[in-house]
């Protein structure tokens, strides 16, 4: 009751617009009905019309425009949490025709926009639909015929399962004649290359596996590198082939962010059981695994480009709106 009666006065309704105005920047909303007496925080505000003739949903759709956002990151004080003043906010110019008119682009932007979050949802869908083939084909790869298999822990299957150290005291961030030896650390982005370096700590084909922040991206190494901040490396024995040991790691080792796995240590990685055919089947599964996640890798390509369209097309609507 002691908090309410500090923020009753920073109430909501179904007539007002939210914009955020501190961390992220502009994001606006209309008030859904449901939460017609709500209280906002400090991280964000309402816009209250001082006249009727104003649509919420003219204003909200303006507030979409770049022509706004390049107006809320002009007038942004950037620091450690960006924060919008209000005194700042309120000199933003909005361009308001006559209500009717008003009404007349938000009923064409409202079809419009109506018809490209279908196709947008469609995209998204079949996009997760490509992810989720490849999952099922590697879980199967790994889960059906499998008797006979040979089985035997991580540490067992490897010649070696160590961590990276602290990134080597020379280093650069572009490749030179010198420094030409890639630093890896965990992360996706550019399979985590991190810089160079003018020695290897790790000579043969290995496997990296991000073990902090990003936790479970595998990637194969074919080239002498240097691993940092406890990016796990395993280097498969002779009967283990290098790409059928990356497929199963990707089976058996969770993936996820820092927040929802804990980080993965040389310790667990060693102690997980992997199981395994001979070499020629290994290989064939490897073959059949690489022809699928290659024609997924298109199809995501496709998705994602037309995710991209979907959004672009909006703009470019909103634009002439």
């Amino acid at each position: 009751d002691d908090i309410y009666e500090q923020i009753k006065n920073y109430t909501i309704s179904s007539s007002d617009l939210y914009i955020s105005i501190a961390g992220t920047i502009g994001k606006s909303g209309i008030i859904p009905v449901e939460l017609d007496g709500a209280n906002l925080t400090e991280n964000a505000c309402k816009l209250v019309y001082k006249t009727k003739n104003i649509s919420n949903r003219y204003v909200y759709y303006y507030t979409q425009t770049n022509l706004f956002k390049e107006q809320i990151f002009d007038k942004t004080k950037m620091a450690a949490m960006p924060k919008l003043a209000l005194t700042r906010l309120a000199t933003i110019k909005l361009l308001v025709p006559s209500l009717s008119e008003q009404e007349r682009i938000v009923a064409k932007l409202d079809k419009a926009f109506e018809a490209i979050d279908k196709a947008k949802t469609i995209a998204e869908t079949n996009l997760k639909n490509a992810k989720e083939l490849f999952e099922s084909a590697l879980n199967k790869a790994f889960t059906e015929n499998t008797d006979g298999w040979k089985e035997k822990t991580l540490d067992k299957a490897c010649k070696k399962i160590s961590a990276g150290g602290d990134k080597p005291e020379k280093f650069f961030k572009k490749n030179t004649e010198i420094y030409s030896v890639p630093i890896y650390s965990n992360g996706i982005e550019n399979d985590g290359l991190y810089g160079y370096t003018d020695v290897p700590s790790i000579i043969d084909e290995a496997i990296t596996i991000s073990a902090r922040g990003t936790i479970g991206f595998v990637c194969k190494r074919t080239k002498p590198y240097y691993p940092i901040v406890r990016l796990i490396s395993a280097i498969p024995n002779d009967y283990i082939n290098i790409d059928f040991m990356v497929y199963a790691l990707q089976f058996m080792v969770p993936t996820g962010n820092g927040s929802s796995i804990p980080q993965l240590t040389v310790p667990m990685l060693k102690n997980k059981m992997i199981k395994y055919p001979s070499l020629s089947e290994q290989q064939n599964i490897v073959e059949k695994l690489d022809a699928l996640q290659e024609q997924t890798k298109q199809l995501e390509q496709i998705y994602t480009q037309k995710i991209k369209e979907c959004d672009e097309l909006k703009q470019s609507i909103l634009q002439k709106a």
